[in-house]
């Protein structure tokens, strides 16, 4: 069988490929695959009267700045302020809007 050995190396070069973007790219799809992203909970204020927030700078627990930001985040209560996101990397599994901040709010 000649045709066989291209196909073979055809498809594992595309797996190789595959998961090279899984590893290297950061997008909500690629991230939500990526068993290496641990899943974390941030905090963010956001802005009023909007649904779709931009750009949204994360915090921890404590209140410290983390060097990501969240590219968009989908809302459903644009009169609320404060949230409470678990995510994996770019990936938003939910958010959870909270009445104040765990940290005080001095940025």
């Amino acid at each position: 069988m000649r045709i066989g050995k291209p196909i073979i190396s055809f498809t594992a070069a595309l797996l190789l490929l595959g998961a090279g973007v899984v590893f290297f790219v950061h997008t909500p799809w690629t991230d939500r695959l990526n068993p290496l992203i641990p899943t974390t909970t941030s905090y963010a204020t956001v802005p009023r009267d909007t649904q779709t927030y931009t750009n949204v700078k994360l915090y921890t627990r404590a209140g410290k700045p983390l060097p990501d930001t969240l590219g968009r985040v989908g809302g459903f209560d644009a009169t609320r302020q404060f949230i409470q996101i678990h995510h994996k990397g770019q990936y938003v599994q939910r958010i959870r809007y909270i009445a104040q901040l765990p940290y005080p709010a001095a940025h």
